[in-house]
């Protein structure tokens, strides 16, 4: 009786929350609203979102006093997009970005919360001048510190850490692109 009992309380143990887990009973991940730490909620995903199959990349200009740079990049144009972000990537290639796309110019602020990759962040104004840029490492435990661009931006394009060096990109550099059905 006893070997019985252990075994259905065991079946319960595992079906049940597989039940409701299966049929959506319960919602185990809130997306937070934005990408932007002053208008958080700070909740935080606890799974890696999946990305569609087909990636779309705009290729991006960046014109630099001594060549030009062009950055495959990944668009991040609406608030889970723009929340999401590079979270949990393990790596990105060398020549791939995200742009965040903003409707108006602001001062842009990005943190690095379950960001793996260590990033430099170019702020792009509306007519597509580079206004700042920082380096920002992985945030390893809370509060994240914060990356804030020094003037009002409109994109802000994610790259991977030491490019904006490498390249020689620097403030006043333009941003050659062309955006279309965003959103």
């Amino acid at each position: 009786m006893k070997r019985l009992l252990k075994y259905i309380i065991s079946i319960i143990l595992i079906c049940v929350p597989a039940y409701i887990v299966y049929t959506g009973l319960v919602d185990f991940v809130t997306p937070p609203a934005t990408n932007h730490p002053a208008d958080q909620k700070k909740i935080v995903p606890q799974t890696t979102p999946t990305p569609s199959p087909k990636i779309e990349l705009l290729p991006i200009k960046i014109i630099t006093a001594s060549k030009e740079i062009t950055i495959n990049a990944e668009i991040a144009d609406n608030e889970q997009k723009r929340q999401y972000g590079l979270m949990n990537r393990k790596a990105m290639a060398k020549d791939h970005g995200m742009l965040f796309i903003y409707d108006k110019e602001r001062v842009m602020t990005f943190w690095m919360k379950n960001t793996l990759i260590p990033l430099d962040v170019i702020f792009i104004n509306s007519d597509k001048k580079i206004v700042s840029t920082e380096t920002m490492p992985p945030c390893k435990a809370d509060p994240c510190t914060e990356y804030s661009s020094v003037k009002l931006a409109k994109y802000g394009l994610e790259v991977n850490a030491g490019f904006v060096k490498e390249n020689g990109i620097t403030v006043g550099n333009a941003a050659v692109f062309e955006l279309t059905n965003t959103k």
